[in-house]
């Protein structure tokens, strides 16, 4: 009820926590460190989002208490879920899990949309746009989203949390013609150095692998004389 009703801004920023629920349930039950770096990562990439999204004080009617307890739940379930994903389906495949996961989403929301049928039918541009929606943005998202759990881990997986809200900007930009200032600008480079500090990213090439190929060549020149 919130999220139709309610602050956009605010949404965003409460979603933006999953990552770091995430980190907290990794650490908790698969005893992964929470280093400084990753702490510091998480700290940008949320406070790299509060700032692209604005942060507006809300009366803190029942309503809104309720509702941003509920988006906060929510964003932890997000966290626990891909640490659970993690832990009890390695080794199944991206493709397997992403259709078990939508097939029983759909079958939980059928009742739903049985009793709460549509008061008109749809026009054709709004059943493309839902058809997009589902198949690029929920399907292959769910698709890319499980393939990253599996292989780059369940945190730095979730730090997509952090750049839906510049792709949002962009996308506002781009067919809206919104403009975009200073502090968007700035917001973005937080966002993705917080993100680059979780994901572990290396700007820079070690002296050490740089200087390895030399001394390689050297030890198989001497070999063959």
């Amino acid at each position: 009820m919130y999220e139709c009703e309610g602050d956009y801004n605010l949404i965003s920023a409460l979603n933006a926590t999953g990552p770091l629920f995430g980190a907290i349930v990794a650490a908790a039950w698969m005893h992964k460190a929470l280093t400084v770096k990753k702490l510091l990562g998480l700290g940008l990439g949320l406070l790299g989002v509060i700032i692209l999204m604005g942060w507006s004080p809300l009366p803190l009617s029942t309503v809104v208490v309720f509702s941003i307890a509920a988006s906060l739940l929510a964003a932890a379930c997000y966290g626990f879920s891909s640490i659970y994903i993690k832990k009890y389906t390695n080794g199944a495949s991206a493709l397997a899990v992403a259709t078990c996961s939508q097939l029983g989403a759909s079958l939980l929301l059928l009742p739903c949309s049985i009793i709460m049928p549509p008061a008109q039918l749809s026009s054709l541009t709004t059943i493309l746009a839902v058809a997009t929606l589902v198949l690029l943005c929920t399907a292959l998202a769910y698709l890319l989203y499980f393939w990253l759990i599996a292989h780059v881990g369940p945190t730095k997986a979730l730090t997509v949390n952090f750049l839906a809200p510049i792709f949002g900007v962009l996308w506002g930009t781009l067919l809206l013609g919104e403009a975009l200032n200073l502090i968007t600008l700035t917001s973005f480079g937080i966002i993705l150095l917080g993100t680059a500090f979780v994901t572990n990213m290396h700007l820079r090439r070690k002296p050490d692998t740089i200087l390895a190929v030399p001394q390689q060549l050297e030890q198989a020149d001497r070999a063959f004389r």
